[in-house]
């Protein structure tokens, strides 16, 4: 290939308007391949759109990443993101979904590097959301999978760079995405100091190993520490999507369970007879409903 000698393998990457997409309905197990072209030039993009009932999943490649001839795309560092797209229903065309992608005011980010294949380190983050780990990008993906209008999206970014590359790749990337991150730490070396500076870390020159372990470590050790969320704080804004969450937890009271609560507790009826008459967990859950101090939003 003419761009062989190329030092970073996004500036090997050809423009064109052109995208491929498969789409698969898991429902019909239907799988539906279509050449897109968008209004606008880029690398071309191999997408994997997965349309789901709840979720809406969509993974993308670089093409030229899969052709033959390009080299061997598991050679050294992988940089990747996956991100939350929120009103997705709003986007009509390739020009909105740019639009959407350059301010980010919809689009929440975590980026990563990892020496090994990119799906191999998102396996690794599968399990940890699915053990309950309370890093921002677990919280964020466990907390938004199923909300309505919502689309995981992740990308394959860069392939083949140098460990100083990946670190300076990663820092540059998230600095850009700014407020809108989903990592708990700057970027790359950034990130490395920050550990250090606030004492998670006895050195700066760690390895990715060590990095993962001194954030997971920390946040089992200060569970009410760590950076606010913004998009998890703006959904719990929504009263519905308090409502899902809420009642998707173990031990905790319906929206009817509450009426019928505040109802009998304005007739005079027992704790004890209430908490059998609503299938409560006890009477100190149906005494706090009824004096307010739990579930002050569900009417």
């Amino acid at each position: 290939m003419q761009t062989i000698n190329r030092k970073r393998a996004s500036q090997r990457l050809c423009e064109s308007p052109i995208e491929i997409a498969l789409f698969y309905n898991p429902e019909t197990s239907v799988i539906d391949i279509q050449p897109l072209k968008r209004p606008f030039l880029g690398h071309a993009n191999f997408q994997v759109i997965f349309l789901g009932k709840i979720v809406t999943w969509k993974t993308v490649i670089p093409l030229q990443y899969l052709l033959k001839g390009w080299g061997d795309a598991n050679r050294g560092y992988q940089g990747y993101s996956h991100s939350i797209a929120q009103n997705m229903s709003q986007m009509r065309s390739f020009y909105d979904i740019q639009q959407m992608e350059r301010s980010r005011s919809n689009v929440y980010s975590y980026v990563g590097i990892t020496s090994r294949n990119w799906l191999i380190r998102f396996q690794e983050h599968m399990g940890n959301m699915g053990r309950g780990s309370m890093l921002r990008f677990y919280r964020a993906w466990r907390e938004t999978m199923g909300v309505e209008d919502v689309h995981f999206i992740s990308e394959l970014i860069e392939i083949n760079m140098t460990e100083d590359e990946a670190l300076d790749w990663e820092e540059s990337i998230v600095d850009k995405i700014g407020p809108n991150r989903l990592n708990m730490i700057p970027g790359g070396r950034k990130g490395l100091r920050f550990l250090h500076e606030h004492r998670i870390t006895d050195r700066v020159n760690i390895t990715l190993k060590e990095r993962e372990k001194a954030i997971l470590d920390y946040i089992r050790k200060n569970p009410r520490k760590g950076i606010p969320n913004p998009f998890i704080a703006e959904l719990w804004k929504d009263d519905d999507f308090y409502l899902k969450v809420i009642e998707a937890r173990p031990k905790t009271l319906s929206q009817e369970q509450v009426r019928k609560i505040r109802e009998m507790g304005k007739m005079g009826r027992p704790t004890s007879e209430i908490v059998k008459e609503v299938g409560a967990l006890n009477e100190v859950q149906v005494k706090k409903v009824i004096k307010g101090k739990t579930y002050r939003r569900m009417h």
